[in-house]
């Protein structure tokens, strides 16, 4: 049996209520003070929103028309994914894989387009399908890295919807590329609601 080469993470980065790197994400829990928040609509349980560097992150993510009609959780991913490569130094050309996994998808965008449709008369925007689908994430993180890449490159844009184990199997789908020569580098992740 051959064994494979190992797996070689350069870069990471996270969009929580910790923070945005791997080191806030190790120290904020030390500090004594919960990033909670109550939830809205007077429910009984506490919420974590993301920390003011994350957010400001989103909204100018938000503010750029081309993401007009996209979810919260397509923008966390774009900018962890452009941290996470800044982070990395990478040689963007090598990256030939984008696997984010994703819990729930875009709920954001699912809840206003079931929304509208109560309101509307039944019906729904043209563009409900792939705004409100879990492939959605990784389509528009594979964009966003095409648009910035100066020569021409072929990549895989995979979506997994595992909930709970997104991340993971992300992981794995994107070792399995690389390691079956496919590509040199992948970039991995997922979003949780």
């Amino acid at each position: 049996m051959q064994s494979s080469p190992p797996l070689i993470i350069r870069g990471l980065s996270t969009n929580s209520a910790l923070g945005r790197s791997s080191y806030e994400a190790a120290i904020v829990p030390s500090l004594d003070r919960a990033p909670a928040a109550r939830a809205p609509f007077g429910e009984r349980r506490a919420i974590f929103p993301f920390a003011s560097a994350v957010e400001v992150d989103l909204g100018l993510i938000s503010r750029n028309p081309r993401y007009d009609r996209l979810d919260r959780v397509t923008y966390a991913a774009l900018a962890a994914v452009g941290e996470t490569l800044k982070v990395a130094n990478s040689n963007r050309t090598e990256i030939g894989c984008f696997s984010i996994g994703s819990s729930r998808g875009p709920t954001s965008s699912i809840e206003a387009t079931f929304e509208a449709h109560l309101h509307e008369d039944g019906r729904v925007p043209v563009f409900t399908s792939p705004c409100t689908t879990a492939g959605n994430i990784s389509s528009w993180v594979a964009q966003e890295y095409l648009a910035r890449v100066e020569q021409k490159v072929s990549i895989a844009s995979i979506t997994t919807s595992m909930t709970c184990y997104s991340a993971l199997h992300s992981l794995l789908v994107a070792k399995g590329i690389v390691g079956s020569g496919m590509c040199r580098e992948a970039v991995f992740g997922a979003e949780e609601a």
